[in-house]
C-alpha cells in the first residue's frame, strides 16, 4: 500500500506540567520576556568645600580699675609707691597701680630719678649718703603695674624675675647690686631695652636670648668672667 507520513512527536506531559508550560508560553506571548532592570550607575559629583566662617575678631576687654586695696610685701615698696602716687595716706588700689610708670630705690632710699647714684669703694651712694642694703624681694605687688617703663631696684634682696611677665610695657631695668638674682627667671619681656646688672651675682647672659628688643646689657669688672653668646644681638658694655 502507500507510505504513511511520519508522525509528530509525542508530547509526553502530565496535566500539571502541561498548564504551567502554556502558561509560560502564554506569558511570554504577552508580556514577552522578563529582562532585568538596568543598574543605575552612580554619578559622584563633587560636594562643593563650603568657605570657612570668617571668625570676628575678639573684642579687646576694656580695662577695668580694680578697687582691690594692695597689700605690700615690704615697707620699703609701700613707701615708694607712696612717694611715685604721691599719696602718703589712705588706701592703695590696683587702679593705683595701674598708672604708674616709673619706680626707682637704691637700697632704703627712695627715689625720683638715678642722678645721684654712684658705686664708690663696693658700696652704693646716693649724694654721698650711703643707704642700707634693701629688703626687697617679693616682686608680686610690682609685676601688678602694667604701664611701668622705668623700673630700678639697686641693692635689693632680688632672687626670681618671674612676676615681671605681666611688664610688657617695660624699657629699663635696673638690678645693679642685687648679689642673689637668678637672670634665666627674666620673663620675655618684648619693650625691654635697657638691662643693668652692674656688681650682681650673673655669670651667664644665654638667656637674654630670648629678649626680642633687648639692646644694651650694663656689666662690672668684678663680675667677670662672663658667660654671653657670640651672636647676641644686644651689645654688653663695661661700666667705668
Amino acid at each position: 500500500g502507500s507510505e504513511d507520513s511520519p508522525s509528530p512527536p509525542a508530547l509526553c506531559a502530565s496535566g500539571a506540567g502541561l498548564a504551567a508550560l502554556m502558561t509560560g508560553r502564554l506569558d511570554a506571548m504577552l508580556f514577552g520576556a522578563a529582562t532585568p532592570a538596568p543598574t543605575r550607575i552612580a554619578v559622584q559629583t563633587a560636594t562643593p568645600t563650603p568657605l570657612p566662617e570668617k571668625t570676628p575678631e575678639p573684642t579687646p576687654m576694656p580695662y577695668i580699675p580694680s578697687m582691690e586695696k594692695v597689700v605690700f610685701p615690704d615697707a620699703l615698696q609701700e613707701r615708694a609707691v607712696r612717694s611715685a602716687l604721691n599719696r602718703p595716706d589712705g588706701e592703695v588700689t590696683l587702679s593705683d597701680l595701674g598708672g604708674m610708670e616709673e619706680l626707682h630705690v637704691c637700697g632704703t632710699m627712695v627715689l625720683t630719678d638715678l642722678s645721684g647714684v654712684a658705686y664708690i669703694d663696693g658700696a652704693y651712694t646716693v649724694n654721698g649718703a650711703k643707704p642700707l642694703a634693701g629688703p626687697i624681694a617679693d616682686l608680686s605687688v610690682i609685676g601688678r603695674m602694667p604701664h611701668l617703663k622705668r623700673l630700678s631696684l639697686l641693692a635689693q634682696q632680688v632672687r626670681s624675675l618671674a612676676a615681671l611677665n605681666r611688664l610688657m610695657l617695660l624699657e629699663e631695668l635696673n638690678l645693679s647690686g642685687n648679689e642673689t638674682v637668678d637672670l634665666s627667671s627674666l620673663p620675655v619681656l618684648p619693650s625691654l631695652r635697657i638691662l643693668h646688672l652692674e656688681h650682681s651675682s650673673v655669670t651667664d647672659l644665654n638667656s637674654l636670648l630670648q629678649q626680642p628688643a633687648l639692646t644694651t646689657v650694663t656689666v662690672s669688672g668684678d663680675m667677670l668672667p662672663l658667660i654671653f653668646p657670640d651672636d647676641a644681638a644686644f651689645d654688653v658694655v663695661l661700666a667705668p
